[in-house]
């Protein structure tokens, strides 16, 4: 999957800032919440149409159909964080703004119905068009995606296949409609309806639309593949990562959501890991990243005695030692997969109440070394499961022929 080696180093540090570092991000969140949720889901927004304007002028399929799931990600969450941002105009007291948070979760028709509950009171009209497309849109998304798990996992907590058949998604629709949504709510949120929107039926995966603009999900053999959310992630993330690198003023805006594509596409390695290449029935493996949850350094538990057991170092190597410094070092980052979603936890505890400063460089390095490291480890792994499947193939076929003589 990647072009250029770059491996485990013995002194990596994610938060290391040198007298060399020449591209650093500050990160700060205030206390106002109504306008850190806003100012997060512009940055997701931005990100989400970057990335959807240069898929669909690659007239790549393959690129399409992989970076798909990062896209239809960041969209969806542009539009959670705004709808709480505008949440946050009405609910003030912090207990309600913690009962809310949790009640709702990721449900948007969930989020908005509180939010129509709470805006009618303040001269939000319903009844307005606008209004009845964006409660529909918002309904079907929560219909097919209620806990914003659908386009950055394979399967749901369930162990239900998302996907289960081929799906050809307009990509230019759902760019428009994605942005309809948020036209509407950043409105809202303003106290400025217009009637002048314009989309798409209300509907989160249309099909059709032009044969470079289409992204055709479900049409691989194994529905439960990890393989193409991770080439989605990792290619989106380092695409961010060069866009910072060529502009340096791009920061602010992409650094959040690249570091969440960057950690994502790392749990998803792990994750395909444990469930593809280690010896355990799919029961077994997928109660084990149920009970796990985004904790990356309990998947990393999980495997690494498989991995040390299959990878004939010698005694003096320290490249798991090295490893498992990167687990524990992004694991005490973000040890809930939330800190470069959100700028608070689920009770409210702002993330970056004190200013952290990262090197850009570096930090996207440490994520490239880590994923190399993994995704060279899932094809010894797959690789030595192919010639053990040979072999116990080609012993049954001896059985076999010694049975019939």
């Amino acid at each position: 999957m990647r072009y250029e080696l770059k491996w485990i180093r013995s002194s990596a540090d994610f938060e290391a800032i040198t007298e060399t570092s020449t591209c650093i991000v500050r990160l700060k969140n205030t206390d106002d919440l109504q306008q850190e949720f806003y100012l997060y889901s512009f940055k997701f927004n931005l990100v989400a149409n970057q990335l959807i304007d240069d898929t669909m002028s690659s007239r790549n399929n393959g690129k399409n159909d992989s970076w798909f799931f990062p896209i239809v990600f960041l969209y969806r969450h542009s539009l959670e964080l705004l709808l709480k941002s505008i949440a946050f105009k009405y609910i003030i007291d912090k207990n309600d703004k913690i009962t809310f948070v949790k009640t709702t979760g990721h449900n948007l028709k969930r989020i908005f119905d509180v939010i129509t509950s709470q805006a009618m009171e303040n001269s939000l009209d319903t009844s307005r068009e606008e209004i009845r497309w964006l409660d529909d849109y918002l309904s079907d998304i929560s219909d097919v995606d209620s806990q914003s798990d659908m386009f950055r996992y394979p399967f749901s907590n369930k162990m239900a296949a998302f996907f289960t058949k081929q799906t050809h998604v307009n990509l230019r629709a759902l760019k428009k409609n994605m942005n309809t949504a948020y036209s509407i709510l950043y409105d809202i949120l303003n106290n400025s309806i217009k009637s002048v929107y314009q989309g798409y039926a209300p509907i989160l995966l249309l099909s059709g639309g032009d044969y470079y603009e289409q992204s055709v999900i479900g049409w691989k053999s194994s529905s439960c593949d990890f393989y193409p959310y991770i080439k989605g992630y990792m290619e989106a993330a380092d695409y961010l990562g060069k866009s910072i690198s060529e502009n340096d003023s791009l920061k602010d805006e992409l650094f959040l959501p690249m570091c969440y594509l960057y950690r994502n596409g790392i749990e998803l390695s792990l994750k395909r890991i444990l469930f593809e290449d280690c010896k355990l029935s799919y029961d077994k493996a997928f109660g084990i990243i149920r009970r796990k949850k985004y904790s990356i350094l309990k998947v990393w538990n999980s495997i690494k005695n498989e991995i040390d057991r299959n990878s004939n170092a010698p005694k003096d190597d320290t490249t798991m030692e090295d490893v498992e410094i990167y687990v524990n070092q992004l694991h005490k980052i973000d040890m809930s997969s939330d800190k470069f979603r959100y700028p608070v936890d689920k009770n409210l505890v702002i993330h970056f109440k004190k200013e952290a400063k990262y090197d850009i460089k570096n930090i996207r390095l440490c994520f490239d070394e880590l994923f190399t490291f993994l995704d060279c480890v899932d094809g010894m792994l797959a690789n030595i499961r192919d010639i053990e499947a040979e072999i116990e193939q080609e012993m049954r076929s001896y059985a076999e022929d010694y049975n019939d003589y």
